[in-house]
């Protein structure tokens, strides 16, 4: 089970890291990250190897997290 809510936690950032329709170009991008699997313990969110999130509670919402835009690996 811990597998099936890392999985989709992964998929909640990649898709909240999409890019939205925009007419202005930025070199940044805004991401938020939900904890949304009951059954997970408290989850640690990684970008790149390095900690972005600590100890998040089961359906904690992050804060916006503004990062240079482009590809990472969560």
């Amino acid at each position: 089970m811990r597998r099936v809510a890392a999985l989709l936690l992964t998929v909640f950032a990649i898709v909240a890291a999409l890019p939205q329709h925009s007419y202005a170009q930025s070199d940044m991008a805004m991401v938020r990250v939900m904890h949304a699997s009951p059954d997970a313990p408290a989850v640690d969110v990684y970008v790149n190897g390095d900690a972005a999130l600590t100890n998040a509670p089961f359906f904690a919402l992050s804060d916006s997290l503004s990062v240079p835009a482009g590809t990472y690996r969560i």
